[in-house]
């Protein structure tokens, strides 16, 4: 089993067992209380632990970013939820372990339809840790023209999330970069491009 509380893979443990049994795994999300995503995190792999199922949960996530933010004139940095409120568990559902998940103090629920959960498409899910690990990564070097403006519709050209849909939220013509919003699990989520990442959409 694997956890992850950000861009940085620890790797806590892998039997050759869960190797086989991984492929039967699907990834789900559940809904945490805002801030308590790292103790749930733990709380979950304690009693994975305890109750004996790890063949049947093979990665905990938390997606998270590293940011540089000025405190007290100083640089320091600080971790930022991705999508608060939010844990990615790449699974085996069977009432057991949706059970013990459920019991959890803190977890709210699943995401899904009628207290059914529902399977998250491996396609967001790579493009969401795909951006955690590319966000430091991107070059912005070069500077280009501004031509959006808040409420443009955009498309993603490069990077993680290539392909979706996105609406600015805000421009950055200093330092030529987008904040987008984009939805990711039915969830709105902010996404920081280049310039050179997208191209505006015509309404």
């Amino acid at each position: 089993m694997r956890i992850y509380m950000d861009e940085q893979k620890h790797n806590i443990e892998t039997s050759e067992e869960a190797v086989v049994v991984e492929n039967n795994h699907k990834w789900y999300v559940i809904n945490t209380v805002i801030g308590q995503e790292r103790k749930i995190a733990k709380i979950l792999k304690e009693d994975i632990e305890k109750f004996k199922v790890e063949n049947l949960v093979s990665e905990i996530i938390v997606p998270a970013e590293t940011v540089t933010e000025i405190k007290r004139g100083k640089k320091v940095d600080v971790e930022k939820k991705v999508c608060p409120g939010y844990i990615l568990l790449k699974m085996e559902l069977n009432d057991k372990i949706t059970q013990m998940i459920r019991s959890i103090t803190g977890v709210a629920k699943f995401l899904g339809r009628d207290k059914k959960p529902v399977v998250i498409p491996e396609k967001e899910v790579m493009a969401m840790l795909n951006y955690l690990s590319d966000i430091s990564a991107i070059n912005t070097s070069h500077r280009l023209e501004a031509s959006y403006l808040a409420g443009d519709l955009v498309e993603i050209k490069e990077g993680a999330f290539e392909g979706f849909s996105a609406r600015v939220e805000s421009v950055d013509n200093e330092k030529t970069k987008l904040k987008v919003s984009v939805s990711i699990f039915g969830r709105e989520t902010t996404v920081e491009l280049d310039f050179k990442q997208a191209s505006k959409v015509q309404e």
